[in-house]
């Protein structure tokens, strides 16, 4: 019996998740960014990010295929031990904890700005 079954989660949801990262980063903050500091040579910096995005996520499919039954969590504990392991996964939360907040941040501002000009951001979060 699996010990995390409820969790499991497929190639298309994964694929997804990599997607949605990828655009609500991406396409919403990228563009202006990249014009600003790298000008008309930008376009290489978005392969070789595309890239380097594409190459982790197949290093993950394949670490994984070998560790089936376990988390990243679990993963993570097992190659580097139990506290190098956690304090890897605590890093890694508040990283991603803090793109969410990046992505809702900007996401707000733009939906203020472009679609309702009057309305607080406190009232289009809840």
């Amino acid at each position: 019996m699996k010990k995390y079954a409820c969790n499991e989660i497929t190639l298309m949801q994964y694929i997804f998740l990599i997607h949605g990262a990828q655009v609500g980063i991406g396409v919403l903050q990228l563009p202006r960014v990249l014009a600003e500091k790298a000008g008309t040579d930008g376009w290489i910096p978005i392969i070789f990010g595309w890239l380097l995005s594409v190459i982790s996520s197949l290093i993950i499919i394949q670490v994984m295929k070998k560790y089936p039954e376990g988390t990243l969590l679990d993963l993570l504990t097992n190659y580097f031990g139990t506290w190098v392991g956690k304090a890897i996964a605590l890093c890694m939360s508040l990283y991603f904890a803090m793109k969410a907040l990046s992505v809702i941040q900007r996401s707000i501002l733009f939906i203020q700005v472009w679609i309702v000009p009057g309305v607080a951001g406190y009232v289009l979060c809840s």
